[in-house]
């Protein structure tokens, strides 16, 4: 007879598999095949939970090589949403790629050859290390998610940051701890365990059917306007649009939101956020977001600020002798890596190269 646990995970797997098939078929992008592949990883976890699985060895040992997968899917979601025009750093691939390798076939060897992991050694390589690495990138998921909460122009994209990180934290506590457990098991007593166990085997189930059940719901109810953020799209060029493109309610605040930019000069005040350029402006908060996502094409402030910061640094580069951190600090940045590295992003050379270059 089934249990409520697995009454539960039958339950979340469910809903798991229709959410899985309509990102899979209906929407196009990478983001959709991500959450298409998250709910498949979500689902293979489920089903390894459940008290009355009796699985082969094998069919275990591949259920729990892609449940382990979730951290890593979850952070190239977040890394998608929530970040503008940045790249994947190939250390991240390398560290995906030592944890996908060498944590699947050391424990693959280890089912069959237990004793590997006596060695300490085997043990770092194949238990502690990808354990960290499972650790750094679900924090650094969590990271993604709100760090650009407060320069984030897209209100849609803002609400979803605060739900992402409650939601998802929660479930990738679940995940770490589930994988922790087992770690621990090599140093604790089982029956200390046993405890911890119960209670993931149990909880665990109800969580993802609740968490899933949930979006289901919404998405019927609000289905393509809830997920306008899937795909994203790009501005043309450097972000800014024309000014034929505002619309007439917006034309005077967007007027003097250029005013105080271009000939004010306000960008180059060390620290500006959008509350401190909205109060300049005398307007709320979330209107000004709006005008310069909807009608400048940016999807955060610093985006925005970039612009006018690297147009006016440039033209220091090309028309003076002062110094590049100097350069840097005129034009409103407090920090000389995060100038060059806006500086490149936008020129594709650092600032040294680009005064060199048109001094030649």
């Amino acid at each position: 007879m089934l249990s409520i646990a697995d009454i539960a995970a039958l339950l979340a797997i469910s809903q798991l598999i229709f959410v899985s098939i309509v990102f899979l078929f209906r929407y196009t992008g990478t983001v959709s095949k991500l959450i298409s592949l998250l709910c498949a990883c979500v689902a293979c976890f489920t089903l390894a939970s459940m008290p009355s699985l009796d699985a082969s060895p094998l069919i275990s040992y591949l259920l729990y090589r892609f449940a382990t997968l979730t951290p890593f899917v979850l952070w190239l979601i977040a890394f998608s949403l929530f970040t503008d025009n940045d790249k994947i750093h190939p250390l991240a691939w390398a560290a995906i790629g030592y944890f996908v390798i060498v944590r699947g076939a050391g424990l693959g060897i280890a089912q069959a050859n237990p004793e590997i992991l006596d060695s300490n050694i085997n043990f770092t390589f194949i238990q502690i290390i990808p354990e960290m690495i499972l650790l750094f990138f679900s924090s650094h998921t969590l990271f993604l998610s709100w760090i650009g909460y407060k320069a984030d122009l897209i209100e849609h994209r803002r609400r979803l940051r605060v739900t992402f990180v409650v939601s998802m934290g929660i479930l990738l506590l679940i995940i770490l701890g589930t994988s922790f457990i087992n770690l621990l098991s090599r140093f604790a007593s089982t029956e200390l365990l046993f405890g911890f166990i119960v209670v993931l085997t149990t909880a665990v189930p109800l969580y993802i059917f609740f968490v899933t059940l949930l979006f289901n719901v919404a998405y019927m109810k609000l289905r393509d306007s809830a997920l306008s953020l899937i795909p994203f799209s790009k501005p043309d060029g450097n972000g800014i649009s024309s000014d034929n493109n505002a619309s007439n309610n917006n034309a005077e605040l967007l007027a003097r939101t250029k005013k105080l930019m271009a000939e004010d000069k306000l960008f180059m005040q060390t620290g500006l956020t959008i509350a401190s350029l909205a109060t300049a402006l005398d307007m709320q908060e979330y209107r000004l977001r709006r005008i310069i996502n909807q009608e400048l094409g940016y999807k955060n402030f610093n985006q925005f600020l970039n612009n006018y910061r690297i147009e006016a640094a440039s033209a220091l580069i090309m028309e003076s002798d002062i110094s590049i951190s100097n350069i840097a600090l005129d034009v409103g940045y407090g920090s000389l890596s995060v100038f060059n590295k806006a500086f490149k992003e936008r020129f594709k050379i650092t600032p040294s190269e680009y005064r060199s270059s048109i001094r030649e």
